[in-house]
């Protein structure tokens, strides 16, 4: 079974058991399963960046409301999923592109 088929049942099986949930956490929680594998904000495109130092990363060319987290700050809650953000680890280098 491939990782994707796996992490997408796993994804779905998790929206059922929270389907139940009316809370923000559960909606949220239903929202990224719906959208696993989905390519919302263009982080699937932007991979190439992991590992990048900051000063290689251009700005310009990020999806207009990308979202620069830098080391030592939090990314705050799950948020909207068509912003892409762009985690900054030690040594000023990408750690993490992903849609939220």
């Amino acid at each position: 079974m491939s990782r994707w088929f796996a992490a997408t049942c796993l994804g779905l099986a998790g929206a059922f058991v929270l389907s139940g949930c009316d809370t923000e956490a559960g909606r949220q929680a239903q929202s990224l399963a719906r959208n696993m594998g989905s390519d919302s904000c263009g982080a699937v495109r932007n991979q190439n960046l992991v590992g990048r130092t900051t000063e290689l990363l251009n700005v310009t060319e990020l999806p207009r409301n990308t979202r620069v987290v830098p080391v030592g700050s939090s990314a705050g809650p799950i948020g909207d999923e068509r912003r892409m953000t762009v985690i900054i680890g030690s040594g000023n280098v990408v750690t993490r592109v992903y849609c939220g």
